[in-house]
């Protein structure tokens, strides 16, 4: 009687190949380089500096579009409405409000387009953040899309995207 051994069980793949693998694709490196873009923008909303998510993500397409005078105008009236004490904190609050919403997206993987320059994020609603106590809105629940422009992540659409310059029909 010949006795067979038996077979050898394949070696499960090691932790170092996985990661490897899944560090190499596309929309991995996508959303670690802009799980950074995201934590950022949460720690520039926490701050209230609205003038520097403007200066900082918004795409070079767009930051053309304005004059240096449109582009000083509208940053000057992102640090009014900040400091003027009628807006009772409106602007705060509302800025603090979507905080949430960029900390619910560091967990997504976002949704690239072909070429990976395009990231689409959605969010979820959350019912308690969408109204502020002084009756603003944080933003509409529309997706959050950045472009990447020469290795650097952008701010395309949606929330925190300032797409017209001052003093433009649409504005």
């Amino acid at each position: 009687m010949h006795i067979v051994p038996p077979k050898e069980a394949p070696k499960p793949a090691t932790q170092t190949s996985i990661a490897a693998s899944t560090a190499d694709s596309p929309t991995s490196k996508a959303q670690k380089e802009l799980g950074v873009v995201i934590d950022d923008l949460i720690q520039k909303l926490d701050a209230f500096d609205t003038v520097g998510i403007f200066e900082k993500y918004e795409s070079p397409d767009d930051l053309a579009k304005f004059t240096p005078e449109q582009k000083q105008r509208l940053e000057d009236i992102m640090r009014l409405q900040l400091a003027n004490p009628d807006n009772e904190g409106i602007v705060q609050e509302e800025l603090h409000n979507m905080v949430p919403y960029m900390q619910e997206i560091l967990a997504q993987s976002p949704e690239l387009n072909d070429a990976g320059t395009e990231a689409t994020y959605y969010f979820h609603t959350h019912e308690e953040f969408v109204r502020t106590t002084n009756g603003g809105y944080t933003f509409p629940n529309e997706p959050l899309v950045f472009v990447k422009v020469k290795d650097q992540w952008y701010i395309k659409s949606g929330p925190l995207h300032t797409p017209t310059p001052p003093g433009s029909p649409t504005m």
